[in-house]
């Protein structure tokens, strides 16, 4: 689970506490002609700055920079 967290940091910048269990999904599809397959892990989770519920709203960049 610490390695979820990091990767929640990592990308946001933010610390967070998971307060429910993880639930996994996965997804397989056709896109382009092409087979596709993925999977998705999420949890109900806290984040540990309350001021951050403020926001209007978030700036996310993805790995390859677009946001």
């Amino acid at each position: 689970m610490r390695s979820r967290l990091r990767e929640f940091r990592k990308e946001l910048g933010w610390a967070a506490t998971v307060t429910g269990a993880f639930v996994g999904i996965e997804d397989i599809f056709v896109h382009a002609g092409a087979p596709g397959h993925e999977h998705l892990f999420a949890a109900i989770c806290r984040l540990d700055d309350p001021a951050i519920y403020a926001r209007e709203h978030v700036d996310y960049a993805g790995e390859d920079g677009a946001s």
